[in-house]
């Protein structure tokens, strides 16, 4: 190359090696890691009558502590928080609340509660999809397993238990759910 040329291909930055590529992906992955439980996280998805049912029997049994996410953001919507103001406006505008501000909600709920006596913590309802199960395991640990409580007689599945279809779909492949008949 012509001296002007060679100072300028010098000063451009020079392509990443593979070894580097790889230590790069390697340190993404290690800081998308879950973080530690103290104790286990369980799923209650599905057939929705037969779920809150099964809420208040299994509640007093673990000590009380089941997370639905329609309380955990009631109570949330009630705060004088940037997430409290959020939710009001989305209740106000009747729109949906994002998969992501449910996931830090969630995740400080179960974080406040981190030292109480119970067995396990149940999350009721959350997540409806492959993505939210992996936004959640990301941010509040990994999930042990979910009760996939299916309804009666082959009847048409509610707008909640057929979301929740794809996360037992993805969970299901790694041996972690628990199929109950209503």
């Amino acid at each position: 190359l012509p001296a002007p040329a060679a100072a300028v291909a010098a000063a451009l930055p020079c392509a990443p090696s593979a070894e580097e590529v790889a230590a790069e992906a390697a340190a993404a992955e290690a800081a998308a890691e879950p973080p530690p439980r103290t104790r286990p996280l369980v799923l209650l998805l599905g057939a929705e009558g037969v779920r809150d049912e099964l809420c208040a029997a299994l509640a007093p049994r673990i000590g009380g502590w089941v997370l639905r996410t329609r309380d955990v953001t009631a109570a949330a919507r009630e705060e004088q928080t940037p997430e409290g103001e959020q939710l009001r406006a989305l209740m106000h505008a009747q729109k949906i609340v994002p998969a992501a501000l449910q996931v830090t909600l969630l995740s400080r709920a179960m974080a406040a509660e981190a030292d109480a006596e119970v067995a396990c913590d149940v999350l009721v309802d959350f997540p409806r999809s492959a993505g939210q199960l992996s936004s959640l395991e990301r941010a509040a640990g990994k999930v042990l397993c979910a009760v996939h409580v299916q309804g009666v007689g082959g009847s048409t599945p509610s707008g909640s238990a057929a979301l929740a279809e794809a996360v037992v779909r993805s969970m299901r492949e790694g041996g972690r759910v628990a199929e109950v008949a209503a």
